[in-house]
C-alpha cells in the first residue's frame, strides 16, 4: 500500500491488505515470543523452573494461545477465500483476540513510560487505518 503526502496518507489500490498494515498494534507480538521463546527454553533446560519474567502459568497460557492462532491459520490458510476486494485482513479477525492475549504478557516484561507510549501510539494508529478503511469503504 503506497503512502501519500495528503492528508489520510494512504493510496488505496485493489490489491490486498495485511494484518501487520492494517493494525501495527500487532508488532508488539514479536517480542513477546521472543521473551516466551526464552521462557520455555529455559523451562526445558531447568526442568519446571523457568528463567525469565514469565512463569509456568504463563507459559501454558502463551502456550495455548499461540497453538490456537497457529491451528486457527493453518484452517484459514488451506481454504484461503479470493475474490471479493477488501480493507485489512478479515480472516485473520478468527485469531486476532489470541494474539493480543499473547501480546498482553508484554506487561509483565517492559513496564514504563516508554513501553506504555510506543503500545499506546501504535494502538492509535491502528485505530486510525481502521477508520480510514472503514470511511474509504463505506
Amino acid at each position: 500500500m503506497p503512502f501519500a503526502a495528503k492528508f489520510r496518507f494512504f493510496q488505496l489500490k485493489n490489491d490486498g491488505f495485511g494484518l501487520l498494515w492494517a493494525s501495527p498494534v500487532f508488532f508488539l507480538v514479536f517480542p513477546a515470543a521472543k521473551y516466551f521463546w526464552k521462557g520455555i527454553n529455559s523451562l526445558q533446560e531447568k526442568k519446571g523452573n523457568p528463567e525469565g519474567p514469565f512463569n509456568s502459568a504463563d507459559l501454558l497460557a502463551m502456550a495455548g494461545a499461540a497453538i490456537s492462532c497457529i491451528g486457527i491459520a493453518a484452517v484459514i490458510f488451506m481454504m484461503v477465500g479470493n475474490g471479493w476486494v477488501q480493507f485489512a485482513a478479515r480472516y485473520t479477525l478468527d485469531f486476532q483476540v489470541l494474539l493480543l492475549v499473547f501480546a498482553v504478557f508484554l506487561v509483565k516484561v517492559w513496564r514504563g513510560g516508554k513501553f506504555y507510549l510506543i503500545a499506546l501510539a501504535l494502538l492509535l494508529i491502528s485505530i486510525y487505518v481502521q477508520y480510514f478503511g472503514a470511511k474509504y469503504f463505506s
